[in-house]
């Protein structure tokens, strides 16, 4: 009821000649309402914009789930996409951990010579790497 009620009112504003702006609608996405209305059952990012699932892996070792995605924690609109990080243990719940080195770090940067490297061109799952040279295991 609430819900429509919401829907009705917002349906209401428009057809009595009020607009909405851009930046009320890009406000919208961090309310309290959007936040409520969230999905419950399968992942979605905690904040921002999220784009394609990059990286989907399953570790044994900790019988965990990992899902990497791309995101733009910053904003509602696709932007400055960073790396997102989630996991799961069972597939329906999950725990996002942030991005990878942070919410600052890009996804996929320029190689130095103003085109994108190799390390932008994913298989379709992810691959683990030691990316500090510590021993693994």
């Amino acid at each position: 009821m609430k819900g429509s009620l919401a829907l009705g009112s917002l349906m209401g504003a428009t057809a009595l000649g009020q607009t909405l702006t851009t930046s009320m609608i890009e406000s919208m996405g961090n309310n309290t309402l959007f936040t409520r209305w969230r999905p419950q059952n399968h992942f979605i990012a905690p904040a921002g914009w999220m784009n394609d699932p990059c990286g989907l892996m399953y570790d044994p070792t900790e019988d965990l789930y990992h899902a990497f995605y791309q995101w733009h924690p910053e904003h509602i609109n696709w932007g400055n996409i960073s790396w997102g990080h989630a996991t799961s243990k069972d597939m329906i719940s999950w725990t996002d951990v942030g991005g990878w080195q942070g919410r600052d770090a890009l996804a996929m940067g320029p190689s130095g010579n103003g085109s994108y490297n190799g390390l932008g061109i994913f298989s379709g799952t992810a691959q683990p790497v030691n990316l500090t040279g510590g021993v693994d295991g």
